[in-house]
């Protein structure tokens, strides 16, 4: 059995697709017998409210145009931890100083330090400057710091071709380790246990009641910000309703972007067909997936992977993504649609996949190739591989 350290620059209380995917992991690795430590970015307040002890919060900055974000401050007294626990390998999930912790720690301990990239940084050097000159240079000395970073470990992964082909053309290596996907947690209401189902139904009564949820109505759960593209979503919505008139899309999560689409909303006249629900539990979420029609993914070229999509799949619900995205590889003609970034080509996906939403019959099958237990499996291979060349 192996004693695994996770290093993150985002934990819990956050909520995002790094986070889950975290918990995925850890969930399935403590199941068949490993332990697993996680070295992340937090305050005192987080610390005391995570009652694991195998979770190390380091004292932290909050990154200013995201507050949820913080950057930890020369996290590198982490290496007594890993003496303390016997760590054999380093898994980092993270760009920033949890990063360079990660493997400055591998080097001490001489072990072996995996990277995971899960985020497209080049692409957020908006929340730095609005001047786009300025956002080009930030991208190059990005790209730089990166090809540093991963030549830092013994092995990079990323969640999708798409990206693996955007760090080959950076000149960053890497291989292909999906992100995975509770199968068991996220299925359609129909696979429900007895006892489920009755919980379901009296959840899907109140949001359908508060959300006024029809057969036409379609859903995209994510961070507000600006690089998840929502706007294209929302643009499309005078195109749909157009040819469906009670057309409706819930938006459901919490950010800085919010304020600046609610008001696009208001522009373009659509305030009775888009619902902004702020945080959505987690627990609800295959409830929701399995009562909507559809999830419209209008983020494109920003994404890794696409994890929420992939959990829609698992409940049964089709997806509209953006193709030459990495959430096109999880589309086909049996799982969802595909369109250009562009409002009424988006809106003509999004009309064919309700209008015909019975022919997507494959959606769980694709998202079971990706479960907890298989990609693991992977990873825990890997893993092994890299002790043993070490030893």
């Amino acid at each position: 059995m192996m004693n695994i350290a996770f290093f993150t620059d985002t934990y819990l209380p956050n909520r995002d697709g790094v986070v889950t995917c975290l918990l995925n992991l850890k969930e399935q690795y403590e199941k068949e017998g490993h332990k697993v430590f996680v070295f992340t970015s937090g305050t005192k307040e987080d610390k005391k409210n995570n009652k694991d002890p195998s979770v190390y919060y380091h004292s932290s900055l909050k990154f200013p145009p995201y507050p949820d974000y913080k950057v930890a401050v020369l996290p590198f007294f982490s290496v007594s931890k890993l003496r303390e626990n016997k760590i054999d390998i380093i898994h980092s999930h993270a760009l920033a100083t949890m990063g360079v912790a990660a493997f400055v720690g591998a080097k001490k301990m001489k072990i072996p330090c995996v990277e995971t990239f899960h985020t497209k940084v080049s692409q957020g050097t908006h929340y730095l400057t609005n001047n786009e000159k300025l956002q080009k240079m930030g991208e190059d000395v990005v790209w730089k710091y990166l090809r540093w970073f991963s030549s830092q470990f013994d092995t990079v992964t990323c969640p999708s071709e798409n990206t693996k082909e955007m760090l080959s053309v950076n000149g960053i290596k890497a291989e292909v380790y999906p992100n995975s996907v509770d199968i068991h947690r996220f299925i359609p209401m129909s696979m429900a246990s007895e006892e489920r189902r009755k919980i379901f139904l009296l959840k899907q009564k109140e949001y359908v009641e508060k959300y006024k949820i029809n057969k036409n109505t379609m859903i995209f759960v994510s961070r507000i910000v600006k690089e998840k593209n929502i706007d294209l979503a929302i643009k499309s919505m005078p195109h749909i309703l157009k040819q469906i008139e009670d057309a409706r899309l819930i938006i459901g999560g919490r950010g800085p972007d919010e304020e600046n689409l609610k008001k696009l909303v208001k522009e373009l006249g659509v305030e009775k067909s888009v619902i902004f629900t702020g945080f959505i539990p987690s627990e609800d979420l295959p409830m929701l997936y399995s009562t909507v029609s559809a999830f419209a993914f209008p983020s494109g070229m920003f994404e890794t992977h696409g994890l929420v999509a992939l959990e829609a799949l698992a409940c049964g619900l089709p997806v509209v993504g953006i193709k030459n995205s990495a959430v096109a590889e999880m589309i086909n003609e049996k799982t969802g649609e595909t369109a250009n970034s562009d409002p009424e080509n988006f809106a003509e996906a999004c009309i064919k996949l309700l209008k015909n939403v019975d022919q997507y019959t494959e959606t769980r099958k694709f998202a079971e190739k990706f479960s907890n237990e298989k990609i693991s499996k992977r990873f825990l291979d890997m893993y092994a591989r890299l002790i043993e060349a070490k030893t």
